[in-house]
């Protein structure tokens, strides 16, 4: 007779902790999209390199699509030229598609410092370059822009919207 209260009480324990559990993600809202990878790339016909890491760490505040993040945006492209951006939103257009980007924190052209480096990933859900696009801007505005994104053509990229 004790073993059975003893597992109806443990029973009675895991359903509200499940419930708890439930109604808290439920009250999170929108999932936090994340994006990590390493690419090569064309922009503007230069060969390029990304490699980048970013979390959304919260829900968009009062209904911006775009959420807080954290992470780290580095660029290299044919000409030398580089740059590491501090990722500060992210955005799930799809499962598949993110854009994401924030401030540009160190550069091989100091003119780029302080600037906002916007990058969009799609990943084209096998592993490798199948599908795989990507591009990447940068402008002196915060405001979330993007170019058209073009074909992985080495490395890989993994989008994760849930």
């Amino acid at each position: 007779m004790k073993t059975k209260r003893i597992l109806l009480a443990v029973s009675l324990v895991a359903i509200v902790l499940t419930l708890a559990f439930a109604s808290v993600a439920s009250a999170a809202g929108a999932p936090l999209p994340g994006v990590s990878g390493g690419v090569g790339f064309l922009t503007d016909d230069l060969k390029s390199f990304a490699s980048f890491n970013a979390k959304a760490t919260g829900p968009a505040p009062n209904g911006d699509g775009h959420q807080p993040a954290r992470g780290s945006l580095r660029y290299s492209d044919e000409t030398g030229l580089t740059f590491t951006a501090s990722v500060q939103h992210i955005h799930a257009h799809s499962a598949t598609e993110v854009h994401f980007g924030g401030t540009i924190v160190k550069s091989s052209d100091p003119s780029l410092l302080g600037m906002f480096a916007h990058a969009v990933a799609i990943d084209g859900g096998s592993p490798g370059t199948n599908g795989d696009a990507f591009s990447i801007i940068w402008t002196d505005s915060d405001i979330h822009e993007h170019g058209a994104p073009g074909s992985v053509t080495h490395g890989n990229l993994v989008v994760k919207t849930l």
